[in-house]
């Protein structure tokens, strides 16, 4: 006996009712800090940021959190697992979307200490804006929400 697989169409573009439900990522993402970068954290560092670049092809927009801990065990509905979160805004976005530049997100001194260790783990979660209605979506692979980020930092230089 053969057995064929089946076959799912679809018809593009779909039409989806978005609801304001996040989206946790499965994994944390590493990040390495070098002992040249932790020694001009603890030594040198006098003011620093997130800045985030956002690219959104799809009509609908949201809220990116990102949570960072020591771990990569960070759970988002537990705050003993993880240092601070922090939020931007993604904006409605279209099928041209340029990279967008978001607000800078200052950082306090504990959180600028957090990034003297050798290594920190990232997590984020995102949340859509609730659609109230229909919103279309080609569903390809040229719909996305893209986001960067760096750490902007203000140092004081040795002599």
């Amino acid at each position: 006996m053969m057995r064929l697989p089946r076959v799912i169409s679809s018809k593009l573009p779909s039409v989806f009712a978005v609801h304001e439900y996040p989206i946790e990522l499965q994994n944390a993402i590493k990040i390495d800090i070098s002992e040249d970068n932790r020694e001009h954290i603890t030594k040198n560092l006098m003011d620093a940021g997130l800045e985030m670049h956002v690219k959104n092809t799809i009509p609908i927009g949201g809220q990116a959190f990102a949570y960072l801990g020591s771990t990569a065990d960070i759970d988002p509905s537990n705050p003993d697992t993880y240092a601070f979160v922090k939020s931007a805004a993604i904006p409605i976005g279209s099928h041209n979307a340029p990279w967008v530049q978001l607000p800078d997100i200052s950082l306090n001194r504990n959180e600028l200490l957090f990034f003297a260790d050798s290594e920190v783990y990232l997590k984020w979660v995102f949340s859509f804006m609730e659609s109230n209605g229909e919103v279309v979506i080609t569903a390809t692979t040229s719909d996305f929400i893209a986001l960067k980020g760096s750490i902007t930092a203000k140092i004081r230089v040795e002599e």
